[in-house]
């Protein structure tokens, strides 16, 4: 049978490590298959043997100066990683590659003498993004070429990791240019490093890997999400770890954002009966407010995730040293009024927080707004226009016994997890 790239293992002919298919992790090359040596079988172990077959290539070699050009342009808004990447290919000569593969599943080629191939996954698979944009485009009733095209306010993202580099910044590159009809190339490159299990390679084939679907099944989405947006490699390889896991719900989520929500709502139903008559704002608190919309909202834009979450969870924890310091315990038997003031301002702080989070905590952010019975539809300040809290309020997050790391490693060693 012929083999698609990805069922054939060998040697990199460059740097001479095992991998599998046509692109070598260890130094980044992209290869074709004819060029990796001691080819086998990855399905069945036995070595492979070449057989000659007719064949479409794209002819990527035609893009090199365009190409070139668009990385000059974009050095500052791709990550560096892509940028080392793509100018190592260019350096080297893009070689033309195959774009037509025989196997039984895919796109169908609809070219007179090739009706037995498929379209090579690296080609259909990035187009993809534009065709999926047309469905939702004609769905939702709106144009898909203002995403698309050039001369609308536009602007695309393509968030990957770093062995994906040259199949967006080369072969997807190209093909919206071989088009000539007027596509808009990649502003962001966003191109993430290697997540580790456990300090080894991920790999399915070892059994060192955890699906989502385990994930979901056992825990918060907003607390996966969030560890996996803080811990984001946007610049070096990061160890997941089921300790770290843990550690972070039980430390960040519940014991920073969690905690500042509860005592401060707790405290004014208890109090106050749910509501405040004082929303007297602290201007500095005001003013580190809207900074911090600006200063994250910058570093979501640049595709910076991990620092903009990073800057909301060290304001949180100014936000409980501002409690701290006040003491509203003391102040509510002694001057019910500045006791209402601390307290308004630590609503209006977790209905601004609230809203900056929602890009990272989907159902948590919901709830807040739920809680103190307001909320925010636009992505910027606003100031908190009463206080009127919902009476029931529950926990945020749960806190987690350490005894599940033990279990979750045993479960991972076992590899016990169903697709």
């Amino acid at each position: 049978m012929f083999l698609a790239d990805r069922y054939i293992i060998g040697i990199c002919p460059k740097c001479g490590a095992e991998i599998k298919g046509d692109e070598c992790e260890k130094c980044g090359s992209l290869l074709t298959i004819n060029e990796v040596k001691e080819t086998k079988c990855a399905i069945c172990g036995s070595k492979t043997s070449k057989r000659k077959n007719k064949n479409l290539y794209f002819k990527l070699s035609d893009f090199q100066d365009e190409i070139r050009n668009l990385v000059n342009i974009k050095k500052n808004d791709w990550r560096e990683n892509a940028v080392k990447f793509t100018e190592r290919y260019l350096n080297e000569g893009i070689p033309d590659r195959c774009a037509s593969r025989v196997q039984k599943y895919g796109i169908q080629i609809p070219i007179e003498g090739y009706e037995d191939k498929k379209l090579y996954g690296w080609f259909e698979n990035v187009w993809g993004y534009v065709t999926a944009s047309k469905k939702y485009a004609e769905k939702n009733d709106l144009n898909w070429e203002e995403f698309w095209k050039n001369n609308y306010d536009n602007k695309i993202y393509l968030v990957h990791a770093k062995d994906n580099i040259p199949f967006h910044t080369v072969i997807f590159s190209s093909l919206l240019l071989a088009t000539k009809e007027g596509y808009k190339l990649p502003d962001k490159i966003v191109s993430d490093e290697y997540i580790t299990i456990e300090g080894e390679k991920l790999s399915k084939s070892k059994g060192n890997y955890i699906t989502i679907r385990h994930l979901l099944d056992n825990y918060p989405v907003d607390t996966i999400r969030f560890f996996l947006s803080i811990n984001d490699p946007e610049k070096k390889d990061f160890n997941f770890t089921w300790e770290g896991f843990i550690n972070s719900a039980n430390g960040e989520l519940l014991g920073k954002w969690g905690n500042f929500i509860n005592r401060t709502l707790q405290f004014i139903n208890k109090s106050f009966n749910g509501k405040l008559s004082n929303l007297t704002v602290d201007e500095n608190i005001e003013r580190e407010l809207k900074q911090l919309y600006s200063v994250v909202g910058q570093d979501i834009d640049n595709g910076y995730t991990k620092d903009g979450i990073e800057k909301i969870f060290d304001y949180i924890s100014i936000a409980n040293k501002y409690f701290d310091k006040k003491e509203p315990w003391k102040l509510a038997k002694e001057n019910d009024y500045a006791c209402e003031e601390v307290l308004y301002n630590c609503c209006n702080i977790i209905f601004n927080i609230n809203t900056l989070l929602k890009p990272y905590l989907i159902d948590t952010t919901k709830k807040v707004e739920e809680f103190l019975n307001e909320s925010n539809s636009k992505w910027k300040y606003k100031k908190l226009s009463k206080v009127s809290l919902k009476s029931d309020i529950s926990a945020l997050f749960q806190r987690y016994d350490k005894e599940i790391v033990k279990k979750e490693k045993e479960f991972l060693n076992n590899n016990e997890q169903l697709l």
